[in-house]
């Protein structure tokens, strides 16, 4: 008979039936089906293999995503780097994106390292890893410890200045006048002097007898001396011009100090005793740190005072008024400055951010403001940027507005909201950045993963794409996946999908086509952005070949690129030859010191069509000791605009107010041959062979006090010898040549021409 139903919607059982269930639980509970088990141990993913090299400033630790039998969540994950057994870093039970994929900045130096920013080069050190899941059963939650082994580089060493011989003529020029008594000299390592500037004159040394690393010295005289900061230039054994940077000193009387030249021009403190150069400390920078690797191209500072400068963006025609605005600079704090003509720099608007983006660099810190063009119709700039001050596991929000100009450019008026990303969640780095307008007056906007591979290639996600939109951040109906019937969401919103961190990018003019720059673990690629095209990042460098044009198997970090082309500003002031030519800054190791082996560079790029004919070739390079690097860039009416993102020297922390914009201009460069025309072997012919844009005069000087205003020149020398040849094209640009002019013919710095 079927006993009516109990209390608890249980049919009613015997006492032995239910004494046999009870028995039943109870065994269940002592062995249960699936006993509760440990996540997987972690597969490391960066650091790629044992034993590999990487920037001891700049170490990137990624783990693939957590892998738990019991479904469990990934609740964080402990990071630790050993060097001999012993822990120098940690990052205990790191959340949110940290749990996959973390910096150096995120987490605390200890031990022998305690209080440092950097590991050491040159050293051998372990990587371990654990994941924990989120069932709080302390005896299965940690996973066992993965390991990997990584050594770190050593920098790139600082160039001397190499010098064998000072010339005479033109004579050494130093900024200030030493006191009586006084003196200051070049020498090499061993002591001999090259050169002596005395209170009553030059003394020239006999040139020594190979090229060497040289030291540059100041003596007091009978009283003390208080030298300020100068400068000494001179010419050397190649005529090329040289420049030393000398810091401000104090001088006791009779007492000495001694300075170490780098290729640059900067100091560095030297002993009498030390017979090789050091460079680990520098006590006068070189003032622009860079330099072109063209002959014709000059590096010359903008402006500065700059926090943290990572876009550039033109005012899309500019006026020649000094005080007419000229450019904006978006800084990743949340500031956008406006810099004139004159190279002043003006706020345009401040604090744009609604949270303290402070935070470790590099880290969590490397979030904000990233992305800014200009309207070319309202003057109007548009910004990409982070918000939500509430934010959850390191993650935040993804916004575009409108910042309405004033009519002469110089200050925000109104800031407009054009679409907020509500799912876009964003974290360090790779987050919202790169924004143009399209040729078809189109807003293209770049998100980032948010260091969450799988959201590159859903199509529900904002992360990880490429978007497109009317400039009121209104979906595009012709866009690839747009479908009204179901609600305007993300899907509507993509042009491009599958991309990790696509922070540069810029329009093509000969092809009308957007290219994207992208960084990868340890592939970077350049690729040109096709409608509806999946670029296929799954978290693999092999994904980041996918389509691409240029790619860097160095991970580089390329961050923005801008061509060069007639359509932009006439071509910048380039030479023909360099339009349609892109140039990529690659910013290296972050907050990395002195020069690097990758990185800290503008890279030229050219291509037919999408078939890659050179590069990345070396463009202009850092050659300082600081912490500089390249950053934003921009195709300008009279250059190639960058910025060096950090302050160089002098710094408490990565993001101090002092960066640089810099312009690569081109100037040309003089060059001429010479050969002889006359019998008696002294009558040369000088033929010029100058590129100079719009060159129209031109100054010989033959080195004998005679001169001549021809383009190409000839001249007889009234006896053999060596002569300095100097011409200068448009009274700026100069070149100089030894010629030793001989019966039997002319010898051009050490070239025969019978």
């Amino acid at each position: 008979m079927q006993g009516r139903p109990s209390a608890t919607g249980t049919s009613a059982l015997s006492c032995g039936a239910r004494r046999s269930i009870l028995f039943a639980f109870a065994l269940l509970a002592a062995f249960p089906a699936h006993a509760a088990t440990r996540p997987a141990a972690p597969l490391i993913l960066e650091p790629q293999r044992d034993n590999q090299y990487v920037n001891g400033a700049d170490v990137h630790m990624v783990t693939a995503l957590m892998a738990d039998a019991d479904g469990d969540e990934h609740l964080c994950t402990d990071w630790q780097i050993t060097l001999i057994g012993h822990e120098v870093w940690q990052a205990p039970c790191a959340t949110g994106p940290s749990r996959v994929h973390i910096h150096l900045g995120d987490g605390l130096f200890t031990g022998d390292l305690d209080g440092a920013r950097e590991l050491q080069s040159g050293r051998v050190y372990k990587l371990r890893v654990r994941h924990r899941d989120d069932s709080g059963d302390a005896a299965t939650e940690w996973s066992e410890w993965s390991e990997r082994v990584f050594a770190t580089t050593f920098p790139s060493p600082t160039l001397p200045m190499n010098v064998s011989d000072v010339l005479p003529a033109p004579a050494p020029v130093w900024t200030i006048e030493p006191q009586n008594g006084a003196s200051l000299w070049i020498e090499l390592a061993d002591g001999q002097r090259m050169m002596e500037l005395l209170s009553s004159g030059l003394l020239d040394e006999e040139p020594a007898g190979a090229r060497g690393a040289i030291r540059v010295g100041m003596r007091s005289g009978d009283e003390a001396w208080d030298v300020p900061a100068s400068e000494l230039s001179f010419s050397d054994e190649d005529i090329a011009s040289k420049t030393i940077y000398l810091p401000a000193v104090s001088l006791a009387p009779r007492s000495s100090v001694l300075y170490w030249v780098s290729a640059n021009g900067s100091t560095h403190p030297a002993r009498e005793e030390d017979r090789a150069p050091s460079f680990e400390a520098t006590v006068r920078p070189s003032p622009i740190p860079w330099h072109a690797l063209e002959r014709g191209f000059v590096i010359e500072r903008v402006a500065s005072g700059f926090r943290l400068p990572v876009n550039i963006a033109f005012v899309a025609d500019p006026k020649d008024d000094p005080d007419s605005a000229f450019f904006y600079v978006a800084e990743l704090y949340g500031d956008v400055k406006v810099v004139t003509r004159s190279g002043e720099v003006r706020d345009f608007v401040s604090n744009l951010l609604d949270f303290d983006p402070g935070g470790n660099i590099p880290g969590d810190g490397e979030t904000g403001l990233a992305g800014i063009t200009v309207d070319s119709v309202s003057g109007d700039v548009f910004v990409t940027y982070v918000s939500g001050a509430n934010r959850v596991n390191g993650e935040r929000i993804a916004n575009i507005a409108r910042l309405a100009a004033s009519q002469d450019g110089l200050r925000m008026t109104a800031i407009e909201p054009v679409l907020v990303l509500a799912d876009a969640k964003q974290s360090a780095s790779h987050q919202i950045s790169n924004i143009t307008i399209g040729p078809d007056r189109k807003l293209y906007v770049h998100v980032g993963d948010g260091l969450w591979d799988p959201s590159a290639r859903d199509l529900s996600l904002f992360r990880g794409k490429i978007l497109r939109m009317d400039m009121d951040g209104t979906a595009s109906p012709d866009n690839p996946y747009y479908d009204a019937t179901d609600g305007i969401t993300a899907r509507d919103y993509i042009f491009a999908s599958g991309f990790r961190n696509p922070f540069g990018g810029a329009w093509r003019a000969a092809v009308q086509a957007l290219y994207e720059i992208e960084n990868g673990p340890q592939t970077d690629r350049l690729a040109r952005v096709v409608r509806g095209l999946d670029y296929g990042w799954d978290g693999t460098d092999q994904s980041m070949r996918n389509y691409s044009i240029c790619g860097w198997s160095a991970p580089a970090a390329p961050v923005q690129i801008a061509w060069v082309q007639q359509e932009t500003f006439g071509g910048s002031g380039f030479p023909e030859r360099k339009f349609d030519t892109a140039y990529v800054t690659e910013s290296g190791p972050t907050w990395g010191s002195a020069r690097q082996a990758v990185g800290k560079r503008i890279s030229e790029v050219v291509l037919d069509g999408d078939e890659l004919v050179r590069g990345p070739v070396p463009f202009v390079e850092y050659d300082g000791t600081g912490k500089a690097t390249a950053v934003a860039l921009a195709a300008g009416p009279d250059g190639l605009y960058f910025s060096d993102l950090y302050k160089d020297f002098d710094f408490q922390s990565p993001v101090d107010r002092g960066a640089n914009v810099y312009r690569v201009r081109w100037a040309g460069y003089a060059e001429f041959g010479a050969r002889t025309f006359t019998p008696d072997g002294l009558g040369v012919r000088f033929t010029n062979g100058s590129d100079v844009p719009d060159a129209t005069t031109w100054r010989w000087d033959f080195g004998d006090g005679q001169s001549s205003s021809e383009r190409n020149a000839a001249h007889h020398y009234a006896e053999e010898g060596s002569y300095i040849v100097r011409l200068t094209a448009n009274g700026t640009v100069t070149t100089a040549k030894r010629v030793v002019v001989h019966k039997s013919g002319t010898l051009m710095n050490g070239r025969f021409t019978p």
